[in-house]
C-alpha cells in the first residue's frame, strides 16, 4: 500500500464531493471569485478513442475564453488530501442523454471546433452547427470549472458516452477524446476488460492524480483569456427546436 501511494503521490486519502461542497484552490480564487458560471474557452482539440488526432492550433490567434452562465450542471471533483489540505485532482460533469445524445457528441467533436471563429455570435438550423455549439458549451462549462480549481484533468459523462478532457500546457487549447463503452465492448472477455467504463476512468484518474500542478505561467495565461457569455439552457432549445 505504501508503494502504491508513492507511487501516485498519495500522501492521505481520496475524497469524491459534489460541487456544492468545494470550494476554490488559493490560487485558482484569483481567476473567477465565488463564480460557479463562468467558463473559459478553450480551442478544442478532437481525439478519437483510439488516439486519432485531427488538425492543429492555430498559434496566431489571440487568447479567448468564454462564459456559460444558468442552468448548473451536477459537477464533481476528487481531491487529494493531505492532513487538512485538500488538493483538487480531477473535475467531473453528469449530463443526462437527453440533453446531450451520442449523435450530438459524436457530430459535435467530428474535428476541431474553433469557438470564437465558429460558434460565438453565429447561428444556424444546421444539424452540425448545432451539435458543435451544444458540445462547445458543455465543454467550455467543464473547462472553466477546471480552471478554477486548478486542475487540468476532467470529463463528461452522460451515461452513455464519456469525453475525456485534457487542457494543455497552453490553456487556450483542450485536448478530448470520447470513449462510448458500449461500442468499445461489445463482449467480456480478458482483452476487453480495459475497455470498459470502469477501467477507462479509472486509468484516468490514475493518470490524473500523478499529473504535476500547472506552474504560475498557466495561471497567468488563462487570466488573459476573454469571455463567451451564454445560456446553456438557451442552446439546449435552439438545438431541439432545430431538430
Amino acid at each position: 500500500m505504501d508503494e502504491l501511494k508513492m507511487a501516485f503521490g498519495l500522501r492521505g486519502s481520496i475524497t469524491f464531493e459534489s460541487h456544492a461542497n468545494l470550494g476554490l484552490s488559493t490560487r485558482a480564487a484569483d481567476l473567477n471569485p465565488g463564480d460557479q458560471q463562468s467558463s473559459v474557452e478553450p480551442m478544442v482539440r478532437t481525439e478519437s478513442s483510439i488516439g486519432k488526432r485531427m488538425g492543429k492550433k492555430n498559434k496566431t490567434k489571440k487568447k479567448e475564453t468564454m462564459t456559460v452562465t444558468g442552468g448548473q450542471a451536477d459537477r464533481f471533483c476528487i481531491y487529494r488530501q493531505d492532513g487538512d489540505e485538500h488538493i483538487p485532482a480531477l473535475a467531473i460533469e453528469y449530463k443526462a442523454p437527453h440533453k446531450l445524445t451520442l449523435d450530438e457528441i459524436v457530430g459535435g467533436l467530428a474535428q476541431d471546433i474553433h469557438p470564437s471563429k465558429e460558434v460565438i455570435g453565429k447561428d444556424s438550423d444546421d444539424p452540425d452547427f448545432c451539435s458543435k455549439r451544444l458540445v462547445a458549451a458543455v465543454i467550455t462549462q467543464l473547462f472553466s470549472y477546471m480552471v478554477a480549481k486548478g486542475v487540468r484533468y476532467g470529463y463528461v459523462c452522460t451515461g452513455e458516452a464519456f469525453i475525456f478532457l485534457r487542457i494543455l500546457d497552453d490553456p487556450s487549447s483542450i485536448m478530448c477524446s470520447v470513449c462510448t463503452p458500449s461500442l468499445d465492448v461489445e463482449e467480456i472477455n480478458d482483452d476487453s476488460l480495459h475497455l470498459t467504463a470502469v477501467a477507462q476512468v479509472l486509468a484516468f484518474t490514475l493518470r490524473a492524480l500523478v499529473s504535476s500542478s500547472a506552474p504560475q505561467e498557466w495561471y497567468d495565461a488563462v487570466a488573459e483569456l476573454g469571455t463567451w457569455l451564454v445560456e446553456y439552457s438557451d442552446i439546449l432549445k435552439q438545438t431541439s427546436s432545430a431538430a
